[in-house]
């Protein structure tokens, strides 16, 4: 059975509370298309910071491999492995910049 985190908005001017539309639902578990498409899947979602410290370390360690003459069967593995750590770890992503930008989750028994 899925789980999601509720996000709720912060209201904005005038209103008493957050319009129910504008919740967010971020469902836990793998991303397939985080792990396939990653920097997209990123900039989608507008994940603005999360995407930058996604190329800056991306480009620490193709730049570390490089200079470390391995093979290029370990830098596929490597990137596979990137590519597996942003899929499941895509709804961790998503909720820390919702929680960035004010939008706390609600969890209600």
């Amino acid at each position: 059975m899925p789980t999601f985190t509720v996000h709720q908005p912060r209201p904005r001017k005038g209103e008493a509370g957050a319009d129910p539309e504008r919740f967010v639902f971020v469902r836990d578990g793998f991303y397939f298309w985080a792990f396939l498409l990653g920097p997209r899947w990123l900039l989608w979602r507008r994940l603005w910071l999360v995407f930058v410290l996604y190329l800056i370390v991306n480009a620490a360690i193709d730049a570390a491999l490089m200079l470390s003459g391995a093979p290029e069967i370990v830098k596929i593995a490597v990137g596979i492995a990137i590519a597996l750590l942003v899929g499941f770890e895509a709804g961790t992503f998503w909720r820390w910049t919702l929680q960035r930008r004010g939008a706390g989750a609600r969890l209600e028994p």
